[in-house]
């Protein structure tokens, strides 16, 4: 296992039994119970790939499925995902290939995700996380980057040296208006 496996194996039960379903590919689809929200074709884009597939929103969960690539195999993906609702710290509108077409979001395991979508369906989709109310989320009302770096007091802490220099960079690498497009700071 690796570093990151273990750290999540280490992780309280409900989150080491929803890593044991993503890891089985015991993904569930949105059942009957669970009124679909909101459903697009968007793409989840990870360091190496691009993965052309649906996202859909439920009350309690995000679902992406992969588009299966051979009709005739009907098995789950390896990159079929489920997150909650309530595990999302952050979520922020994201530039993609230059266009106003992602959205990103941060769970409390530490881990992100960034989803490519259309300009108009991107915002629909945050808007309708936002209205859910997630349990953790950290910034819930939008604000400028000059505002959010102000009320963080990062750059009080730096200049007090009570962060390191990388502690500093790597807190502006993660502001919301730095996207993966750009060159780190």
């Amino acid at each position: 296992l690796g570093v990151s496996e273990e750290a999540r194996i280490r992780a309280d039960k409900e989150t080491q039994e929803s890593w044991e379903v993503v890891m089985n590919n015991n993904i569930p689809d949105v059942t009957d119970e669970e009124q679909l929200i909101f459903f697009e074709d968007c793409h989840l884009v990870t360091l190496l790939n691009i993965i052309p597939g649906t996202l859909k929103v439920s009350p309690t969960h995000i679902y992406f499925y992969e588009h299966e690539k051979d009709e005739t195999h009907h098995k789950l993906s390896h990159n079929n995902l489920v997150w909650k609702i309530k595990d999302i710290r952050e979520i922020h509108l994201r530039r993609y290939n230059l266009r106003y077409s992602a959205i990103e979001f941060f769970l409390t395991d530490q881990t992100n995700h960034f989803i490519n979508l259309s300009k108009y369906h991107r915002n629909k989709v945050y808007s309708k996380i936002m209205s859910l109310r997630p349990a953790n989320l950290v910034h819930g009302i939008t604000r400028t980057p000059e505002e959010m770096v102000a009320s963080s007091n990062i750059t009080k802490k730096w200049m007090e040296w009570r962060i390191s220099n990388f502690e500093y960079l790597m807190n502006l690498n993660t502001n919301p208006t730095h996207t993966p497009n750009q060159t780190p700071t």
